[in-house]
């Protein structure tokens, strides 16, 4: 089924929204052309759910727990026991859940959730559309009180990615003076679709889960949408 137009196909798997008046039948064709496609459009909008960290704050997030403040996470990158409490100092409990290793594009649940469920098209785009609402109306929300986008964490200082993810050393001493710089060793995000945390090492984030620009994510995500529904 596409849209509200069934296409008669056998299959026994229904849409796991529970919105629906009654069971609706998925094929697997039908899933797995709208997974494509949203997948795509997630793809394209992933950095842009990015709040960085700083450098300083990132070190923290991947190295102590304090930095979380005692507050409620879901952190991704962490070992599995990270939020474990103290049997000693049972008042140092933590709250925040250490939720395994980063997931597939967004390295929080927000990627697998809306692609990786069985789901009919409309409600697979109404889920891509509320997550991409949630981030642009925290990002707005940020640059009205703060005037830019800054760490998430400790709200004050650019996030890692205004410098692109290096230090400036400074110039170099010698007859050739150049400016050196040092790459980040850990990359800490945070979701603002979901407010997870992802904690990644910078080979990571750089491979799997660095930002890319392209020339109109917004104009390809709705050529993907329009043309998943036609």
């Amino acid at each position: 089924r596409q849209s509200n137009i069934p296409c008669s196909k056998p299959c026994s798997e229904v849409c796991i929204d529970l919105s629906h008046d009654s069971a609706l039948p998925i094929c697997a064709d039908c899933d797995n052309r709208s997974k494509e496609a949203i997948g795509q459009a997630m793809t394209l909008i992933a950095p842009s759910l990015r709040a960085y960290a700083c450098s300083s704050c990132a070190v923290q997030a991947a190295t102590d727990l304090r930095v979380y403040g005692g507050k409620r996470f879901n952190v991704w990158g962490l070992p599995p026991n990270a939020f474990a409490p103290n049997p000693k100092s049972p008042e140092d409990l933590e709250p925040s859940r250490s939720k395994g290793q980063p997931l597939p594009v967004t390295g929080c649940s927000c990627y697998t959730k809306i692609v990786d469920r069985r789901l009919c098209t409309p409600h697979r785009v109404e889920h891509f559309l509320d997550l991409r609402f949630k981030a642009e109306s925290m990002r707005e929300y940020v640059l009205q009180r703060r005037g830019r986008i800054v760490c998430p964490l400790c709200q004050k200082r650019a996030g890692a990615d205004a410098h692109k993810f290096v230090d400036d050393d400074g110039e170099k001493p010698g007859p050739l003076s150049q400016k050196t710089y040092t790459p980040h060793k850990n990359i800490c995000y945070v979701c603002m679709g979901c407010s997870g945390i992802v904690v990644l090492d910078s080979y990571t984030h750089s491979t799997q889960f660095r930002p890319y620009t392209v020339s109109n994510p917004l104009e390809l995500v709705k050529n993907h949408v329009h043309g998943m529904l036609d």
